[in-house]
């Protein structure tokens, strides 16, 4: 008698890295394409906000959040004094099923996050050791996943038709520019009433907010890496007045552009 079973190509992982970041204070990323990996992750100290196209978390120290690769986003951290958290990254095969495409970013809910701090730290330890060591790092990291699959929300994926994707092309490309819906329905040869739906459809939100996060993710980065006043980033942006700015600025981020570059 023979038995044999494949288990599920959807398991595998092209690459596993541990990484421990530290900084003081407060601290902000923009990451506009991140294909490279997925990220568990678990903060130790300090609290952040994300911020992405249609949706926003909040995480403190003892969470564990999840990143998905291809995401577009911005963070930003908060010490008390001290910023430390550690992620766990890995890949996917190029080829092949990817499961995480249909994971959101998001904060895990768990009763026992204390078991998942011990494996972050037993991968950690086993990643710094030999061929034996590290494989037994990928067992850790297994054992993550299976503990945290049935904790995480997932969304069905639909691929975007390429009216939408256009769309969003044309945006990113212009959003300092462009003065109208009706401008972005012109340039993808759509009805603004088409362009309107497709967006709901697929990401629940319109085309000018999609727009409107945009350019506050821009005007965030201006805000920390710059010394342009508020008038002058609501100008750059294309906004149509600072009263304007200044309200989406706080209808996104909770907060209005002053206060946020007090923050830093």
């Amino acid at each position: 008698m023979e038995e044999r079973v494949k288990l599920k190509e959807e398991l595998n992982i092209a690459s596993l890295s541990y990484q421990m970041v530290e900084y003081d204070n407060n601290h902000h990323f923009e990451i506009r394409n991140r294909k490279i990996h997925n990220s568990f992750g678990f903060i130790l100290n300090g609290s952040v906000q994300f911020s992405m196209l249609s949706e926003h978390f909040t995480a403190r120290a003892g969470d564990l959040i999840f990143i998905p690769e291809g995401i577009r986003y911005i963070s930003h951290w908060d010490g008390d004094p001290l910023i430390r958290f550690c992620n766990v990254h890995f890949k996917m095969p190029k080829t092949g099923v990817n499961p995480w495409r249909t994971m959101p970013p998001q904060r895990i809910n768990s009763q026992s996050n204390e078991e998942f701090l011990e494996l972050f730290e037993e991968i950690r330890r086993l990643s710094k050791g030999d061929y034996t060591d590290q494989l037994q790092a990928y067992s850790c990291f297994y054992r993550l996943v299976a503990k945290a699959i049935p904790l995480m929300e997932v969304n069905p994926t639909r691929l975007p038709p390429a009216p939408l994707q256009e769309a969003i092309a044309y945006i990113e490309k212009n959003f300092a520019t462009i003065s109208s819906v009706q401008e972005i329905a012109a340039a993808c040869f759509l009805s603004e009433s088409r362009l309107y739906h497709i967006f709901k459809d697929y990401l629940d939100i319109t085309p000018i907010s999609y727009l409107n996060h945009l350019r506050i993710h821009n005007a965030m980065t201006l805000l920390t890496t710059t010394e342009l006043s508020i008038q002058q980033i609501a100008e750059r942006l294309n906004f149509h007045s600072e009263y304007y700015f200044r309200k989406t600025f706080r209808k996104i981020t909770g907060v209005l552009p002053s206060h946020f570059r007090k923050m830093l």
